[in-house]
């Protein structure tokens, strides 16, 4: 796909005002419980309606569900100012936080899945912690990263760069909860 390249070490996927743009799914499967992280930027080149960047886990091997049981742990508009996290889970109930950043900078986003919490980190800060028993799936993981188009045209051309992303096992004695600020909760209606 020629949106979707590796240039200068990095993966970028480029949207088009056209809305064509790219994304890719890896095919690891990851555990249910550990600590991801990825370094990404976002740009928005010019006026217009924006792009969507994602990067989230999506349970390995389930039907996807709208959205249903996904850890988007940096998703954002690009341009906005903002990233957020959503931590959605059954029955259609989401938990999420959002960070102010300069989202044409390089900022390094990790979601850390516990048996007994979810943490989200901005740069190494703890941004989220939610210990919803419901949250914690105990699901296997694939990672996601998409340059989403919500429009049909009139889109800002855009820019989406991974530096890297990684997957780290938890010790055997599991992650200390760094409790973090608890994020808002509501219906999950895709």
């Amino acid at each position: 796909m020629e949106q979707t390249t590796v240039q200068d070490g990095y993966l970028q996927i480029a949207g088009l005002s056209n809305a064509i743009s790219g994304g890719m799914m890896s095919h690891a499967v990851y555990p249910p419980f550990g600590r991801w992280e990825a370094r990404m930027r976002v740009d928005k080149q010019s006026p217009g309606e924006a792009y969507h960047a994602v990067i989230a886990l999506i349970p390995a091997g389930v039907p996807y569900d709208g959205g249903a049981g996904d850890l988007d742990f940096a998703e954002a508009d690009a341009g906005s100012g903002l990233v957020h996290v959503f931590v959605h889970y059954p029955p259609r109930q989401q938990a999420y936080a959002a960070v102010h950043v300069d989202l044409a900078e390089w900022h390094t986003y990790a979601i850390e899945v516990a048996p007994d919490h979810i943490s989200w980190f901005v740069d190494g800060k703890i941004a989220m912690t939610t210990t919803q028993r419901a949250a914690i799936t105990g699901v296997d993981w694939t990672m996601n990263i998409q340059l989403d188009a919500y429009y049909p045209s009139g889109l800002a051309p855009s820019n989406m760069q991974v530096d890297f992303s990684r997957y780290y096992p938890l010790p055997k004695s599991g992650a200390p909860l760094i409790q973090g600020p608890a994020p808002t909760t509501s219906d999950y209606r895709p």
